[in-house]
């Protein structure tokens, strides 16, 4: 409500966020917004615990798609099988996302390197062009296509479109913000928040980092919201940084320790995976390890404060 009552007469696009407190909450929102064109991004285990399961997450996002008027657009994910299924919900017009081939604003060739992602950008009148993110991780990509459908429902051409995205340089603070640091470290700072689904897509982009001969090391703090499946998403994540061979792993916060035991019963393993109860501990041990060519990724929610170790590595080499 408050975004809402900043708009005044000279206010021609209000774009605002549905944030969701459980059954209910987002249709409330909906109907005091009343928006011309709404966007369902995905259906992950963010906030499952406090919702009760990944069904709910469903159902009240997609009480979204069911308070919009019929004349109203909906952009939804085609490659999201719980985001599909709101488009029997609606009455309003759909327009798709995604890699799918039936997707209207389609990605392929999606690409990784040391300054961002790319990838081949499908438009609905049948034409395709290449577009360069200045922003890490296949993720943006989807929310890429995402704001490229809204904003031209709402009248924005190709052109305008490609030049916008590629001139962002950061989706938000501490959200895969890339600082290049004088003595040849990079520091990818994503500890704005952190769920299971966003926590293995920032280590995907990782290993794919050290595929490119980047040394990586995964900084890994809690996450919260998780409930019931707290212990075995923080264990799963463990294992997963073992099987996407990451170099090194340091755990901070003992919220999160699980993280670091589940890496250290993987297996075999050519890394190495470090436990640090507080952030200044953690800190100092990596001041200690990092040199030239290094990409560390330091991922958390929001609660575990990483964000604010993410910094303090940033200004160690200035």
């Amino acid at each position: 409500p408050i975004s809402i009552l900043r708009s005044d007469l000279d206010t021609e696009f209000l774009v605002v966020e549905m944030g969701a407190e459980g059954i209910g909450s987002i249709e409330y929102l909906a109907k005091m917004a009343d928006p011309d064109v709404g966007v369902i991004l995905k259906v992950g285990l963010a906030h499952v615990g406090e919702f009760g399961g990944i069904e709910n997450t469903a159902k009240i996002k997609g009480e979204l798609a069911t308070a919009l008027r019929p004349d109203a657009k909906l952009v939804l994910n085609a490659d999201d099988s719980y985001v599909r299924a709101m488009s029997k919900t609606t009455s309003a017009e759909v327009t798709w996302f995604g890699t799918a081939d039936e997707a209207n604003y389609r990605a392929s060739d999606i690409g990784l390197s040391t300054s961002g992602t790319g990838y081949t950008m499908h438009w609905p009148d049948g034409t395709s062009e290449s577009i360069q993110l200045n922003i890490l991780g296949d993720v943006h990509i989807m929310n890429a296509l995402a704001a490229s459908a809204a904003a031209q429902l709402l009248g924005a051409t190709n052109k305008q479109i490609r030049e916008a995205l590629e001139s962002m340089q950061l989706a938000e603070r501490w959200r895969m913000e890339r600082v290049l640091r004088p003595d040849g470290v990079t520091v990818i700072n994503d500890a704005y928040n952190a769920s299971p689904d966003s926590m293995k897509a920032a280590l995907q982009t990782l290993a794919q980092l050290g595929r490119l001969g980047s040394r990586t090391v995964a900084v890994l703090g809690h996450m919260a919201e998780l409930g019931e499946f707290s212990k075995a998403e923080h264990d799963s994540i463990g294992r997963l940084v073992v099987r996407l061979n990451i170099d090194q792993l340091v755990v901070v916060g003992d919220e999160a320790k699980l993280i670091h035991m589940g890496a250290s019963q993987e297996g075999s393993w050519d890394g190495e995976s470090q436990f640090f109860s507080s952030i200044d501990e953690a800190l100092d041990y990596l001041r200690g390890i990092l040199s030239q060519g290094d990409t560390v990724l330091v991922k958390s929610s929001k609660s575990a404060n990483l964000r604010i170790l993410g910094d303090k590595l940033t200004e160690a080499a200035k």
